[in-house]
């Protein structure tokens, strides 16, 4: 999903946008707009049928809050797409509040290889990531990288800049975080 080919121009044009370059960022949103549509997609993946919101909406609003942040400094791709992927679930995260649904399930098949055969609620595992992070905050970024954003083993290394013995250990520990989390919740 990450691109391999000219990250090192996604790093340099990371660097000019933040530096204030206006032209850089029109020039970044042309070279990665592909790969921020796919992890959009991923996001809007098992949400309920009545989501209003298509890949195209997340991302153009994900967009808008990026360009729009400061103080938030990429060194080079892999955190710009994390920080992509944390604000795609915040999204999701607000309008499930904002609607105020009995019931916000992730329903679709891949949850399953997460944490079983029940479905999720949305809000829920926000709490769950949210409660993990000031555990370990590795972990819950692992988590919204693999589990939201859709991203490999060896991409989230690459991006939290660990081994991939590493996000193996950490994906199984934050699984299992998650569970007990979500078990005292139905307490």
């Amino acid at each position: 999903m990450l691109p391999q080919d000219g990250s090192s121009d996604i790093t340099a044009l990371l660097q000019h946008w933040q530096s204030g370059d206006r032209q850089a960022l029109s020039q970044l949103a042309s070279a990665i707009y592909p790969e921020l549509r796919i992890i959009a997609a991923s996001r809007l993946r098992g949400q309920p049928s009545d989501t209003t919101l298509d890949p195209t909406e997340l991302l153009h609003e994900a967009w808008m809050r990026l360009a729009k942040s400061q103080g938030m400094t990429f060194e080079n791709r892999g955190p710009f797409y994390a920080a992509a992927a944390l604000i795609m679930r915040n999204i999701l995260v607000d309008r499930a509040r904002a609607k105020g649904a009995a019931k916000r399930t992730l329903s679709e098949p891949w949850p399953v290889q997460f944490l079983g055969p029940q479905a999720i609620d949305i809000l829920e595992i926000d709490r769950a990531l949210n409660a993990l992070e000031t555990v370990c905050e590795r972990q819950a970024r692992l988590i919204d990288l693999r589990f939201f954003g859709g991203f490999s083993s060896e991409e989230t290394a690459g991006i939290l800049g660990v081994s991939l013995a590493t996000v193996k250990r950490d994906w199984l520990a934050a699984r299992m975080f998650i569970k007990r989390f979500l078990e005292h919740l139905d307490e």
